[in-house]
């Protein structure tokens, strides 16, 4: 087991020396406290942030922005997206003092106007007293759960609208995104890819790769991070997630 982790991570490097970057191994607490980090300098420096979450879930729990948004009411804004229709409630209840934010039920997809996605049913959640972040998991792949071994019948079916990015942007008339947060369960890559820079290019892009349980395959990976690169990001990779941002957030160009 030992040597076949090594192998992965040989391959993770090698991938990334190819798009012209070096990988330093951190543990993900460093990973938040360099994302932290880089919205605090980034508000220091603007005075506001607007911020789309793609899959906001409650708002709260396990989210990387709550806190920040709550000790900055005044300058920060954006739109919060949210699919499953309870998640969503949640959501409003826990953004009802925040009215610089749009909120928004539903999914980003590219061409589908609706979609099927695989949520855990809350009553099973509660039986199999299973982890918080079971909440999270919702997923267009019917069998995105297998991927941490939950059990089949925690996971119930749900029809949900969707939206293009390009066609959320155009409806709300934005003009420039300082973060874009994307937890999707296996659908970042293709809202990444789908991104025009050309019209639009998000000052720092945080998204989940979970390439050790398959979230992410490696090819889609190889694209997402080259695709960055060309479109001048450096990155910050964690166990877990990534943190692209444009080096004139930290320093002046």
């Amino acid at each position: 087991m030992r040597e076949l982790k090594g192998t992965f991570k040989k391959i993770v490097k090698r991938i990334l020396r190819k798009a012209g970057y070096c990988i330093r191994s951190i543990d993900s607490t460093d990973g938040v406290a360099f994302f932290e980090s880089l919205i605090e300098t980034f508000l220091r420096k603007n005075k506001d942030m607007f911020i789309i979450q793609i899959g906001a879930n409650d708002g709260k729990t396990n989210d990387p922005v709550y806190e920040f948004v709550t000790n900055n009411p005044k300058h920060v804004s954006g739109i919060l997206i949210e699919p499953v229709k309870d998640y969503f409630e949640e959501l409003k209840r826990n953004y009802k003092k925040y009215s610089n934010f749009v909120l928004l039920n539903a999914a980003i997809h590219n061409s589908r106007k609706e979609m099927t996605i695989y949520r855990a049913d809350p009553v099973k959640i509660e039986q199999y007293g299973l982890p918080e972040w079971t909440k999270g998991m919702a997923s267009f792949n019917k069998d995105h759960h297998k991927l941490s071994g939950t059990p089949d019948d925690v996971f119930i079916k749900e029809k949900v609208p969707c939206i293009s990015l390009n066609d959320l942007l155009k409806k709300h008339q934005v003009a420039k995104i300082d973060l874009l947060l994307i937890d999707t369960e296996g659908h970042d890559s293709e809202i990444i890819l789908n991104l025009d820079f050309q019209v639009i290019k998000p000052k720092i892009i945080h998204f989940e790769h979970s390439l050790s349980k398959g979230i992410m395959s490696k090819d889609e990976f190889s694209t997402v991070t080259e695709v960055l690169h060309k479109n001048g990001y450096e990155l910050w990779m964690d166990k877990y997630n990534v943190t692209a941002y444009q080096l004139n957030v930290i320093i002046e160009l």
